[in-house]
């Protein structure tokens, strides 16, 4: 269901809700799009259960609307995706529906919640006085350019897989990383006001085997001690580092990381300026390094000797980067080599 994205006085919120109103879908519906409706409020039938087929659900570019329908009732519902809704400024517990509904557990089947561009919304809260299970099965939260968002509210969410934060604030990540010890993915991307991983979010993140830290102006360093990041991050196995302008080093104490961090395999950092130099950790088998004009050495370890285990390697605009690092290293291991736009090579 689309309408025009003109919101002009030519059309009227009351005849459009009782459009939608009268358009109620029959009962066995699996995908439900709502586009670009005018009326502040959702008729009644959007979160019945009687669809018990509804499985996937998007609200996107609902203007007025001031409130999100109650939705938790859905039983089948896997993909729920609200976008660009500028008036909404709260999420709350009736989002959920009340305790004493069907089986007491709100949203029972769903795996992937998105809000995206919600440049209103202030708060997200799940909480209420008579408690509601919630989320069973959640594995997968990205919140997309809410920069007004502060207050998030959510109970211990265990099923949760993957996390994806952007443009947004550093409050939204402190909540978030908080209900679940389970994250194995975690994207951040231009997080306002983070300045580093402090240990309050760190260490929530011991199941973490993806890092994505991304688009950063305040980052000067990714942690404040290199060894009690290795200590947390023990299942950590890829770090992606990009566009993060003021990057000095990975820690601001304790460079010793490439005796520490065992089992991460693959490294990428790129459109770094500041950064002067990186030590791979002893399990690194692929390492990507683009535009960062500053590093002027790369070590990699040797492991008592023996070869590195090193595989891919590809090195690109990165002007001050001294070529006899790759000589002084034990590189029999590499499989894959690129070397280009380097002015000391």
């Amino acid at each position: 269901m689309e309408w025009s994205d003109a919101f002009d006085g030519s059309r009227n919120e009351i005849t459009e809700y009782e459009v939608l109103e009268g358009l109620r879908p029959f009962k066995k519906l699996t995908s439900l799009k709502i586009v670009y409706y005018k009326g502040k409020k959702f008729p009644r039938w959007v979160g019945d259960p009687l669809f018990v087929s509804l499985t996937q659900l998007m609200l996107c570019g609902c203007r007025r609307c001031t409130c999100l329908p109650t939705l938790g009732h859905l039983p089948s519902l896997q993909k729920l995706f609200v976008k660009s809704m500028n008036e909404l400024k709260r999420v709350g517990f009736e989002f959920l529906g009340p305790s004493n509904s069907c089986s007491g557990t709100a949203f029972p089947s769903l795996e992937v919640l998105g809000l995206r561009n919600m440049k209103g919304l202030e708060e997200w809260s799940t909480s209420c006085a008579n408690k509601i299970r919630a989320f069973p099965c959640l594995r997968d939260i990205s919140i997309i350019n809410c920069p007004k968002l502060d207050v998030v509210i959510i109970d211990l969410i265990p099923s949760l897989q993957v996390l994806h934060l952007e443009q947004c604030s550093v409050a939204v990540l402190r909540s978030t990383v908080c209900a679940s010890s389970s994250i194995l993915r975690l994207t951040m991307e231009n997080i306002k006001g983070l300045t580093m991983l402090h240990g309050e979010v760190l260490k929530y993140l011991g199941a973490v085997v993806q890092l994505d830290i991304l688009e950063f102006d305040e980052l000067m360093y990714l942690w404040e001690s290199e060894i009690e990041a290795c200590n947390i991050l023990v299942n950590l196995q890829k770090l992606v580092i990009r566009g993060c302008e003021n990057l000095v080093s990975l820690g601001e104490k304790d460079v010793h990381l490439k005796d520490n961090m065992e089992y991460i395999r693959e490294v990428e950092i790129e459109g770094c300026p500041r950064l002067e130099s990186y030590n791979c950790p002893n399990s690194i088998e692929k390492l990507e390094m683009y535009n960062c004009p500053s590093v002027t050495s790369l070590s990699f370890p040797t492991m008592h000797n023996l070869p590195s285990t090193l595989i891919k390697l590809y090195i690109l605009a990165c002007d001050n980067l001294q070529i006899s690092w790759l000589f002084k290293n034990h590189l029999s291991s590499l499989e894959s080599l690129g070397i280009a736009r380097m002015s000391n090579f």
